[in-house]
């Protein structure tokens, strides 16, 4: 399970209320933050570094290249898996899931 920032990232060039009501109102997103930084980059900066704890970002595409980069075979985007994944739904909304398999042998 990966954030979705092209999810993100459209939700804002869309200019989607509901999301952005979401992440002020739902979420707490910038809950502390000045008034003056509680806008729609606001909101992706804190999408994007969620306290600076994001290093990079993924898609499933380069994450699939990065699985078979450190030897796993099969990387695929999969569809989220309630018994196995974080039910949260904000992370539900805005992730993508990847699976991979480790070669045998």
């Amino acid at each position: 399970m990966l954030p979705s920032f092209a999810r993100a990232f459209a939700a804002y060039c869309n200019g989607d209320a509901e999301i952005f009501r979401e992440a002020i109102e739902d979420w707490h997103l910038l809950d502390g933050m000045p008034v003056n930084q509680r806008g729609w980059m606001d909101v992706m900066s804190r999408t994007v570094f969620e306290g600076y704890t994001h290093k990079y970002l993924y898609d499933a595409k380069n994450f699939a290249a990065l699985l078979c980069d450190g030897g796993f075979v099969n990387a695929l985007e999969t569809p989220y898996e309630p018994e196995i994944d974080n039910q949260d739904p904000v992370r539900v909304r805005y992730s993508f899931y990847m699976d991979a398999q480790r070669p045998v042998g």
